[in-house]
This record gives C-alpha cells, sequence and structure tokens, in this order.
C-alpha cells in the first residue's frame, strides 16, 4: 500500500492517479476526504499533521508513502508523518 499525502492537490492528485493506474494499492491522505475525487479502487483517508492519531490510522499497512511539501510556513509536516511512521 501506498501512502500519498497531499492527494487532492495539483501534485498529489496526479501522483494518485498514475499510482491507481498502474494498478498499485493506494491510500489518499487528505485532511477533507469530501474533496477527493478519485478512482474508485482509491482508498481515500482522513489524516491533519496536527492530529497524530490520524496519521497512525492512515500509516497501518503502509509499505511507502509520497510525501508532498506545500508551500509555506509549516515546515514541520513531514516531520510529523516520519515521526508516526517511525512508531
Amino acid at each position: 500500500m501506498i501512502l500519498v499525502t497531499g492527494a487532492t492537490g495539483t501534485i498529489g492528485s496526479d501522483v494518485v492517479r498514475q499510482l491507481a493506474a498502474r494498478g498499485e494499492k493506494v491510500r489518499a491522505l487528505t485532511r477533507d476526504p469530501a474533496k477527493a475525487r478519485v478512482a474508485a479502487e482509491v482508498e481515500v483517508v482522513r489524516g491533519d499533521y496536527r492530529d497524530p492519531a490520524s496519521l497512525d490510522a492512515a500509516l497501518t499497512g503502509v509499505t511507502a508513502a509520497f510525501l508532498v511539501r506545500p508551500p509555506g510556513p509549516d515546515e514541520g509536516q513531514d516531520a510529523a508523518l516520519v515521526a508516526a511512521a517511525g512508531a
């Protein structure tokens, strides 16, 4: 299972689409699952970097992750996901 962060953004949504087209098992991480426009076989999960429990749940069964780092002051976002993966 490959977790893709930023799954509703420009880059993340394209990564999700390409992985799904290749037949990969994909889990799309987004703060608002209602905004996700993905293929039926893609699993959409809610996740927020400020909510560690949501990251733990999103990482269950994941063997790889594609991290999208949004521009702006929230530079610690990747660290939160990496820490959750390590746990």
